[in-house]
């Protein structure tokens, strides 16, 4: 009889053999061991963030994971190695973030998103993902002027940030209403009615008809 230890410590994965078992030396596998504090999150981006990556890496760079929808941040890592290639097949480079993971809510081979923060922007403009559009002459942002009519904006933006909204480099002010629904109804001078988010509109009142009797005599 021996005592088994483990070389690292991690998480044991499902027994491959049972008590009273008889091990060989180089046998088959009693059990897999997975590293998982801390976890390392390999991912892609595309090849034209190259230059601003490497600017920003002469400080450690903040990475954020997030859930699959984008919706909830899971854990806090940092940005630990870019790859020395680009992948010409796909026009993307490869980075790995180390994650302490000390909760273990990442899990060995799970897909997530990731946040990479490279640069903060002070007294930055920030609108809605949703207030963003793509048209055929670039970006753009229909923006509700005082008489509530309403003005495709061409806008610049400048990545997202925490939160998941969109920095505007170009083409908002500070104050300037932006609508995040229901865009594709929308036309240069047409009238609307801002609400508050999570405000739904009063239906339209509908008159009601008049039906008309009709007298007949049973036969």
């Amino acid at each position: 009889f021996t005592k088994i230890t483990a070389p690292i410590d991690g998480l044991a994965g499902i027994r491959q053999v049972d008590v009273g078992n008889l091990l060989q030396a180089n046998g088959s596998s009693i059990v897999t061991l997975t590293q998982t504090r801390p976890l390392n999150v390999i991912f892609n981006l595309p090849q034209q963030d190259m230059a601003k990556v490497r600017e920003a890496d002469a400080t450690p760079l903040r990475v954020t994971a997030l859930s699959r929808n984008d919706s909830t941040p899971i854990a806090e890592g940092e940005l630990k190695v870019i790859d020395n290639s680009i992948d010409t097949s796909t026009a993307t480079f490869k980075l790995k973030a180390e994650f302490p993971n000390a909760d273990r809510k990442l899990w060995p081979g799970e897909f997530v998103n990731v946040r990479l923060a490279v640069r903060t922007v002070t007294d930055g403009i920030v609108v809605p993902a949703t207030g963003v559009q793509q048209g055929p002459d670039g970006e753009y942002a229909w923006v509700v002027q005082d008489d509530s009519t309403v003005k495709m904006q061409a806008v610049q933006t400048g990545g997202t940030v925490d939160g998941g909204g969109v920095l505007i480099l170009n083409g908002l002010a500070a104050g300037d209403r932006v609508v995040t629904e229901g865009q594709f109804r929308l036309k240069s001078g047409i009238k609307v009615a801002a609400m508050a988010p999570g405000e739904v509109a009063a239906p339209t009142p509908v008159p009601a008809a008049e039906g008309k009797k009709k007298r007949g005599r049973r036969g």
